[in-house]
């Protein structure tokens, strides 16, 4: 850079590469695809991460514990961090075809955490709360995972800090949006079990959107050629060494 340039103009091209390296990275689809997801369920999942202690306590409050089962919030809490990861670390050993299975599996699982979320909500018991919990942790840690990697296959990795920082902002705004409806005072103040329908419902939502796309991709390329994408990739050649 130019050492003659005034601060100002430094930072306008400094903004000017940013802006020309995003519009590089989100041209791509399959990045604006995985990113919307990354952004919708982000916030979905930052959103019952916070406010799933109120609504254990509407289902058990703590008084109706004894000293160990008060206990269990925190065991759920580490246990659904270790699966989750352990799920993650096993699914990348996979050579899955993401670009055939992606959105299919972004609208199955985002349903299936919908109906999680959905349950949480309406149960009496505490036990199936932590479970559905507990399922519903993994299943997003599973498919960030995925997102994150197929991300940064489809971008150069200058762009790796600026495309993830875009992603989580979008999280984080939509998580703002969300909290001033649902929960605050200026919204529709809602007590634990509505919040956690209305979360299942976004789930839901997510899930339409994603069936949607799936639809448009096949139309696009007709029904003979989507389904004749093979679900595994092709195992590398081994690389033989020169005589």
């Amino acid at each position: 850079m130019d050492p003659h340039l005034t601060f100002i103009a430094r930072c306008r091209r400094a903004a000017s590469y940013l802006a020309q390296d995003a519009r590089t990275a989100y041209s791509t689809p399959s990045v604006v695809q995985w990113s919307v997801w990354w952004a919708f369920a982000t916030c979905g999942n930052l959103q019952v991460g916070n406010y799933i202690q109120p609504l254990w306590e509407e289902i058990a409050p703590w008084e109706d514990f004894d000293t160990e089962g008060a206990l269990y919030n925190g065991l759920v809490e580490a246990s659904n961090t270790l699966l989750g990861a352990l799920a993650a670390f096993t699914l990348g050993h996979l050579r899955l075809n993401w670009s055939f299975l992606g959105e299919p599996t972004l609208a199955l699982f985002s349903a299936i955490n919908g109906c999680l979320l959905l349950t949480m909500a309406l149960t009496s018991y505490i036990g199936v709360a932590y479970v559905t919990y507990v399922f519903f942790r993994i299943i997003y840690q599973m498919l960030i995972t995925i997102c994150s990697f197929q991300v940064a296959l489809a971008i150069p990795p200058d762009s790796y800090g600026l495309v993830f920082g875009i992603n989580t902002f979008f999280a984080l705004l939509l998580e703002t949006l969300l909290t001033v409806a649902v929960v605050n005072k200026g919204g529709f103040e809602l007590a634990p079990r509505p919040q956690f329908q209305v979360y299942g419902g976004y789930f839901l939502d997510l899930a339409l959107l994603f069936v949607i796309l799936l639809i448009v991709t096949i139309r696009r390329r007709g029904w003979q050629q989507w389904r004749s994408q093979s679900v595994w990739l092709p195992r590398p050649s081994p690389v033989t060494a020169p005589a």
